[in-house]
């Protein structure tokens, strides 16, 4: 099977003729491509790895943050599917079974068979690396053995012999060209006076603390000029993490963040000239810990590594692409290519592969033609061979193509949370629910029948940064986290040269299920479950956002995404709001989760006038969202980036309020809860009301169109280019015990549930819009032959292949977090 390592796509808006036609450094774009690791790793103790481990351990265990398994006697094997072959390097965290002698215990490894090493293990945590030469490691399943010298029987009658937390693989591929091992002697050396403190050690690692904010050390050796990986590991005083800036020269190398224990992190920068370079690592603070320790403490440094850029080198077996503007002629210039062989492919979208060529060691140049006009192609880049030597390719050139347009417009998404269309003053409700928006709607598109693709908040969220339905991106069971074989609307935006940041208020779409993926900013807010706000009020993020707005530097366009929690439960509007929305609501706990989540389960009888206070909340909040957003607007305008942008107001889905005998959503498949707002304005200006039908699945490629950004082909289309008209859509629910679809052509609604959370209730549905817009007169079960035909676009769409995913084991405090607004049962 053939591995591959994509590592993004950058795209050009189709420049006039006239345009001028200079050349494209085609690596350059490659370095601002998100890289894939080639590594494998086996966090042992984690349930995803339970599968992976064979003969000869225990049961998971915890101990503090570490999960980790006991291997039992003397034989422990596990498989790893590798990605490579050839040489490699075997990371491992470990710790031995006490002996009463003060022994390690000594560990011989195995892999497939042959002897790679022997590590000397002490009865506390420590990392051991063992080199794997070439010819043991294979691409595929390779089989791992581990030999314990001895087991003991703690009194448990199991022997045991270590416990294992981490197993490592990666290509021995990226060897640092210059090393600070820093608390040792050598080290010592390179770091300037003043700002250090003594040598220490802790476990087998040596490390200095900085006694400031700021310290420096002279790097020991030569760098070579061009892009380089910095790796640093440290470790944080006073249990608080600390940013870190990495400047070398006095220029900023990048930013990262120190944990409170040991953290490896990387940046990328270019290094200039010169036999000799500083750098500089500052911190965010220093403390004096207190105790025996009367000294003022920092960070404590172990090592800082230099590589050269991983994106410079290319490995056999891997391609990368790039997308760039061709003429009639394009040009390639490369070399020297030091070892290897390297298969370059140019692709239009709509033709495949038109031209290609391989490039050798010698050098030199090709000239690739690509008939016709200018259009957009793509450049893939696959080596050859099946080892894990880097090639090297000093440079490569994209001539006769164009660039990126001057004027990009910056992208807005604002995401209100839970928001059905139909509570909107903008969409016709008789309540002044939304004013900002009616105004925001003067200079937009509304789209009057916009669906929400999936009634909950991660499957829907997906489907709006993948542009592929529910069933396809697969990311829609309560544990189910984004895939890495789909590449994400921020991710594509920034490597199209878009700022990205992201602010949002939903830990149902947050870092742990990969939803930050792609933004170079990411503000996730903490719900606080004794509050009666629950969400991080709007106004908060409003003024976050500002702040953003306000340090933000250069001209590059940005995306911009905010996503505000108010108007889900629980329902605790402002004074002003609930006293214009909801005065006659008495104060305590109508509207709170409890309240809410007891109704919803059928543990307490809903009266009307339970539905009439919980709307009137409901619609306070919305109201109070409302003014936020003209803020948010506001400050768009203020920071000069409101002009010429294009701005998306839309929501994830609905709510019910027992129009079909339920609360909440996620459950069901009805206009309350998939009838959502969608609110464009284009850059080009153009306003008004329409029709036609739009969903969530077609905001990722409406938003890459105006970006001049080519999308991959997707289940949505671009709604400044579709054609007019009732277009079908799509919805669906996998969650806990429901499972169905729902299909909407012309005026006609299908709903096939395969598993209902009513017991008895209609498996299948079938409503007439035009005349029943509130879905009270099913017409499947009067006849149900007659409308079997309406149910085979559901079955068909019930039959793609969606992708492979992935589930997350959640902190203690995200499951609480999320049980507590009822996403957890």
């Amino acid at each position: 099977m053939r591995w591959y390592l994509p590592l993004g796509l950058l795209a050009c808006a189709a420049p006039t003729v006239d345009d001028p036609a200079g050349p494209v450094d085609v690596l350059a774009l490659l370095r601002e491509a998100k890289a894939v690791p080639l590594s494998r790793e086996v966090d042992i103790g984690a349930p995803r790895a339970r599968a992976a481990l064979g003969d000869g351990w225990s049961g998971d265990e915890l101990a503090g943050e570490t999960s980790f398994v006991w291997a039992l006697g003397n034989r422990a094997t596990l498989s790893v599917d590798l990605p490579f072959s050839g040489a490699g390097q075997l990371a491992m965290r470990v710790k031995g079974w006490p002996d009463p002698s003060g022994a390690a215990q000594r560990v011989t490894v195995r892999v497939n068979g042959k002897e790679v090493g022997v590590i000397d293990v002490p009865a506390h945590w420590s990392e051991h690396a063992l080199e794997v030469p070439a010819g043991v490691l294979e691409k595929g399943v390779n089989q791992v053995e581990l030999l314990h010298a001895t087991a003991r029987e703690p009194g448990e009658l199991r022997p045991i012999s270590a416990a294992w937390d981490m197993l490592q693989f990666a290509p021995l591929v990226a060897r640092p060209l210059v090393s600070v091992d820093i608390g040792t002697a050598e080290g010592r050396a390179a770091l300037d006076a003043g700002t250090w403190s003594g040598d220490e050690a802790d476990h087998g690692r040596s490390f200095v603390w900085t006694t400031a904010i700021e310290a420096s050390l002279r790097v020991p050796e030569p760098l070579t000029q061009g892009c380089m990986d910095l790796e640093l590991i440290g470790r944080s005083v006073g249990g608080k993490p600390q940013q870190v800036t990495v400047s070398l020269d006095g220029a900023v190398f990048g930013a990262g963040e120190v944990g409170t224990s040991w953290t490896r992190f990387r940046v990328s920068g270019q290094v200039g000239r010169g036999a000799s370079h500083l750098l500089t690592l500052a911190g965010t603070r220093v403390e004096q810990p207190g105790g025996v320790d009367a000294r003022r403490l920092g960070i404590a440094w172990d090592r800082v590594d230099f590589r050269a850029c991983e994106n410079e080198q290319l490995l056999p077996g891997t391609a990368r692409t790039v997308w760039a503007m061709a003429g009639a002629e394009t040009a390639l210039t490369y070399g020297p290519v030091l070892t290897g062989e390297v298969e370059v492919q140019v692709t239009e979208p709509a033709k495949g592969v038109v031209a290609s060529t391989r490039l050798d060691a010698r050098g030199g140049e090709l000239k690739l033609a690509v008939e016709g006009p200018l259009h957009p192609v793509e450049l893939r880049f696959q080596m050859a061979g099946d080892g894990v030597t880097p090639v090297s390719v000093s440079k490569l050139e994209l001539v006769g193509g164009g660039v990126l347009p001057a004027e990009r417009p910056n992208l807005v998404v604002v995401l209100l949370d839970t928001v059905r269309a139909d509570h909107l003053s903008v969409y016709g409700y008789e309540r002044p629910t939304t004013p900002k928006l009616e105004a925001f709607a003067r200079e937009a598109v509304v789209y009057e029948r916009a669906w929400a693709n999936s009634p909950w908040t991660r499957a829907s969220v997906a489907t709006l940064f993948t542009g592929q339905l529910p069933r396809r991106h697969g990311t829609v069971g309560r544990r189910d986290a984004l895939t890495d074989n789909v590449r994400l609307l921020a991710e594509v935006a920034r490597s199209a040269g878009y700022d990205t940041a992201s602010f949002v208020t939903n830990g149902n779409v947050g870092p742990a299920f990969g939803f930050d993926r792609g933004f170079e900013t990411y503000h996730g807010y903490s719900e606080v479950r004794d509050s009666p706000t629950f969400h991080e009020p709007a106004e908060n993020v409003v003024d976050d956002v500002a702040a953003w707005l306000a340090r933000r530097d250069g001209d590059d366009p940005f995306l911009l995404y905010v996503h505000l929690t108010d108007p889900h439960a629980p329902y605790a509007p402002p004074g002003p709001f609930r006293e214009a929305f909801a005065p006659d609501v008495p104060q305590g706990p109508i509207g709170s989760n409890p309240w809410v989540q007891a109704r919803a389960a059928l543990e307490v009888p809903t009266t009307p006038e339970d539905v009439r206070h919980a709307v009137d909340l409901y619609d306070a909040e919305i109201a109070y969202t409302d003014a936020q957003v003209g803020r948010l607007f506001d400050e768009l305008r203020a920071a000069g980036a409101w002009e010429g942008s294009m701005v998306v107001v839309t929501s994830d889905h609905g709510e019910e309020f027992m129009e079909h005998g339920g609360w909440e959503h996620g459950q069901t498949l009805y206009h309350e809860v998939l009838d959502v707002p969608l609110i464009v304005r284009f850059p080009d200006g153009h306003a008004g009301r329409e029709a036609r039908r739009a969903q969530l699945v077609d905001v990722f490629p409406t938003l890459l169109g105006a970006a001049g950004v080519p999308a991959d082909p997707r289940d949505g289309v671009d709604l400044a280019s579709a054609a007019q008209g009732l277009r079908p859509a799509h919805a669906s629910v996998v969650l806990d015990s429901r499972d169905g679809d729902a299909y909407v052509a012309g005026d006609v609604k299908a709903i096939d549930m395969l598993v209902d959370r009513r017991p008895g209730g209609p498996t299948r549905e079938v409503y007439d819009l035009a005349k029943d817009p509130t879905e009270l007169h099913d017409l499947h079960a009067a006849d149900p032959a007659a409308h079997e035909p309406l149910f085979a676009p559901i079955l068909e769409k019930r039959g793609v292949k969606g992708h492979e995913t992935s589930t997350v084991e959640m902190s203690p405090e995200l499951e609480e977090t999320l049980r507590a607004l009822g996403y957890l049962e």
